[in-house]
């Protein structure tokens, strides 16, 4: 399905708008003119004139499909025409930004139009992607240009939509992952990439890793007990927790012996799978006892046949032996209106943009599946059949969004012994996060006075971005209780062999902290020697910015490549400068490069003598063990050989 804001380019006058790109574009790793974020940087111009009414009315239309757009900073209406040209530029640098958010990157950050000066191209564009994501990124960006060029025509707008769905396919997504950066971009936090879902939170020896909604505390022994129906269920009933009782089968006859000892009705479902996948619930008869064996064959080599229990379905989340949200989870269904049949109802629910098979969509679309029509037939009720006004028509039993159900977030109403029972649940298979799937008539009340029972233990607890978006900030705070950042000091234009890294290293070290050192590609922590892979400036911070034996980088620079690739920072507490006049060129650009970035204090270094050296490192050192303790709660770790 083609999202509107796509498909209503195609009423856009955008023919008076060319881009021209350049065929030779260079992706920026680092930190780089202001930017925090990886990006593509493409020369570019405007070939045609753009005519103050024609421009002023296309920008007025993309902000009526996309009303999040900013609007350009420049106006062609009183300006020259290469400040119309300017402006054309911020727009399409804007547009760039918005639709990486239509694929479900909100956190890509705006980018920037810089100006080369003349030539050809005489534009530079940095648009702002996400690493893993680049090549989809930069798809996006042609689709686009492609798009304005042809006055958005069928073919250009197909591209864009291809575009935008490799875009988000390409980001590796599970659990929320473009929802934790997000939130990681607005509370400062720096993160960093590191193996398809996993990303590091925070530098040094203040990183943590989190994938999937996992964190790096998180036992592969508890998950693999979590992901096991059976015997996460048993080990919480060994511990006098409440969960229905259940056999393990392997064959229809024997599901059926199960479903005879346990009584109708009764729930069968895979033993190791999640999202509702092969589960049917509340049967009463042998005929679907035997179906919905084989529905949960398909999923598991071992299926359950589980006691049904009454109640309303619940997901709890736990997070550091808290509980801290909770939502009923109401499932797949349609409300009579007493006009439109059941079939038309569904279609109308569908017809919301929240729902759909996008990653975009955060709720599943409902569907006329075996389970949905076995419950219509329980109901007396065809899918052509017209539901009478306020009658609530069940298309699922299941209550889980992946089958078409919503949430409700109940958490102001959980009774504390609901909250304690969710915390034990976690603390028993040592999760550290977990979701936990309670049946309960009402959660206002103590499942001790009415009875309940956990079906099930989530690892991770999988939250709902529209009634849990603030679990992914709690998430990270709780992550990195001690803070993200770690000091950093810079030295560009100093002399190798000067002893002022050695000094600096020496007084950081005697004030506590740890320090990781970068010179060239050459690395040190503690007494380790180590090299950067590549031997770029790049390559060396990165890999100390990920060690978790540093707690202060220091980075002698030496290399002028470090213009093209950035440094992991988006910010240097310290920047020392050697102050040589007669400096060569690429020092010089090194240190024009370095003033324009983020930096807390500029630190001249006027002399290389030993006596200068000293003097720096005993300036510098309170200053990064000051930065240190204000980033975080403890205090410096104890010295270690």
């Amino acid at each position: 399905m083609v999202p509107q804001p796509i498909a209503a380019f195609r009423r856009l006058a955008v023919d008076t708008v060319v881009l021209r790109l350049s065929d030779k574009v260079r992706f920026v790793p680092g930190c780089v003119y202001g930017l925090t974020q990886p990006f593509w940087a493409i020369a570019s111009t405007v070939e045609s004139g753009i005519a103050a009414g024609d421009w002023n009315a296309t920008v007025r239309a993309i902000t009526q499909v996309l009303p999040t757009l900013p609007m350009p900073a420049a106006s062609a209406a009183d300006s020259t025409p290469d400040d119309a040209h300017l402006a054309a530029l911020r727009s399409f640098v804007a547009w760039v930004q918005a639709l990486h958010e239509l694929a479900g990157l909100g956190f890509v950050e705006a980018g920037k139009v810089l100006r080369l000066g003349a030539g050809e191209l005489p534009f530079l564009l940095l648009l702002p992607t996400a690493a893993p994501a680049k090549q989809a990124g930069l798809r996006v960006i042609r689709a686009l240009v492609r798009c304005l060029a042809s006055g958005a025509d069928k073919s250009s707008v197909a591209g864009l939509q291809a575009g935008l769905d490799a875009l988000g396919a390409a980001m590796p997504g599970g659990f929320g992952l473009p929802q934790y950066l997000r939130h990681a971009v607005a509370l400062g936090i720096p993160f960093d990439p590191i193996a398809d879902a996993v990303v590091q939170f925070g530098q040094g020896s203040r990183g943590r890793w989190l994938a999937n909604g996992m964190t790096e505390e998180t036992a592969a022994i508890s998950v693999g007990l979590a992901k096991s129906k059976s015997r996460s269920l048993a080990m919480l009933r060994a511990q006098g927790l409440p969960t229905p009782e259940h056999h393990r089968v392997d064959s229809a006859e024997r599901a059926l012996a199960a479903a005879r000892a346990l009584g109708m009705p009764v729930v069968v479902k895979p033993e190791d799978r999640d999202r509702g996948a092969g589960v049917t619930t509340a049967i009463d008869t042998e005929d679907e006892v035997r179906q919905a064996f084989d529905h949960a064959r398909a999923e598991s080599a071992i299926v359950l046949v589980e006691r049904h229990l009454p109640g309303r379905d619940y997901r709890l989340a736990v997070i550091g032996g808290e509980m801290v949200w909770a939502i009923e989870r109401v499932p797949a269904s349609v409300l009579g209106d007493g006009v439109n049949s059941v079939r038309e109802l569904m279609a109308q629910a569908n017809a919301d943009p929240l729902r759909g098979t996008e990653r975009r969509c955060r709720y599943r679309p409902l569907k006329l599946d075996a389970e949905a029509l076995r419950l219509l037939d329980k109901q007396g009720l065809q899918p052509d059949a017209v539901p009478t006004a306020g009658r609530r028509v069940r298309l699922h039993l299941a209550a889980n969004v992946a089958t078409g159900g919503w949430p409700v977030n109940v958490t102001d109403q959980v009774h504390p012994d609901n909250r304690d029972l969710a915390v034990t649940a976690a603390s028993t298979l040592r999760l550290d996060v977990a979701g936990i799937d309670l049946l309960i008539e009402d959660i206002s009340r103590s499942w001790r006075e009415t009875g309940a029972g956990i079906c099930e233990v989530n690892a991770p607890p999988g939250f709902d971005v529209l009634t849990g978006d603030h679990l992914y900030r709690h998430m990270l705070l709780h992550l990195l209780d001690d803070g993200a950042r770690i000091p950093s000091v810079v030295l560009v234009g100093v002399p190798s062999d000067s002893g002022v890294v050695q000094a600096l290293v020496d007084a950081v070290t005697s004030a506590g902290l740890r320090v990781g050192v970068a010179e060239g590609s050459d690395l040190r922590v503690g007494g380790t020697r180590l090299r950067a892979p590549d031997g770029s400036a790049f390559a060396a911070c990165r890999a100390l910015l990920r060690h978790r034996r540093v707690d202060c980088l220091v980075q002698l620079i030496t290399d002028p490549n470090v213009v093209a690739t950035g440094l992991p920072l988006d910010q240097i507490d310290v920047l020392v400068c050697g102050a040589n006049p007669n400096a060569d060129a690429d020092a010089n650009a090194l240190l024009s490069f370095f003033r324009a970035g983020r930096v807390g204090t500029l630190v001249p270094l006027n002399s290389s003598s030993p006596t200068a050296a000293t003097a720096l490192a005993q300036q510098v050192a309170p200053l990064l063990l000051a930065r240190f303790r204000e980033a975080g709660k403890r205090q410096p770790p104890a010295r270690t050989a």
